[in-house]
C-alpha cells in the first residue's frame, strides 16, 4: 500500500508543478484579454492548484507512515483525498477555462462538484484526526 502512496504522491506533485507553471505563465495566453472574468479565471485555477499540492503533501506523509501504524482511517483519508483532489482542484480548472476548452454547458454540472469535492477533502482529515484521537497515548 506504501507504495501506491507514494506514487500518487509523486503523480500529484509532479502535475501539481507542471499544472502551477502553466498556470503562472502559459495562462495568460490561453484565455483571452476581452474576456472580462480573465483575474478571476486565473486566481481560480491557482486555488485549484494550491489545493493539489498541499494535498499532495497530505498523500506524502501518508505514504511514510510505518506500515504496522497504517489502519483503516488512514486508508480512508488516503481514498477521500485522492476523490477529494480529483473533484475540488479538477472542476476548478474546468470551470475556470470552461469556455476556452468547450465545456460551457458543463458550468451547472460542474459547479456543485467544487464543493462536494471540499468536503470530501474534510472527510480526510477527519479520517486523520480520528487515527489521532484512537492513537495510544505515551
Amino acid at each position: 500500500m506504501q507504495r501506491k502512496i507514494i506514487i500518487t504522491a509523486a503523480v500529484f506533485g509532479m502535475s501539481s508543478v507542471i499544472i502551477g507553471a502553466w498556470a503562472a505563465h502559459g495562462i495568460q495566453n490561453f484565455i483571452p484579454d476581452a474576456d472580462v472574468l480573465k483575474t478571476n479565471k486565473i486566481a481560480s485555477f491557482k486555488t485549484g492548484v494550491r489545493y493539489q499540492f498541499f494535498h499532495t503533501i497530505l498523500i506524502l506523509i501518508l505514504g511514510i507512515t510505518p506500515k504496522d501504524k497504517f489502519t483503516k482511517h488512514l486508508n480512508l483519508a488516503f481514498l477521500f483525498t485522492i476523490i477529494g483532489v480529483v473533484l475540488f482542484s479538477g472542476s476548478i480548472y474546468l470551470l475556470a477555462l470552461k469556455s476556452q476548452i468547450g465545456l460551457n454547458d458543463l458550468g451547472k454540472v460542474l459547479g456543485p462538484i467544487t464543493p462536494i469535492g471540499g468536503m470530501t477533502l474534510i472527510l480526510a482529515w477527519g479520517m486523520l484526526l480520528l487515527y489521532g484521537l484512537k492513537m495510544k497515548k505515551k
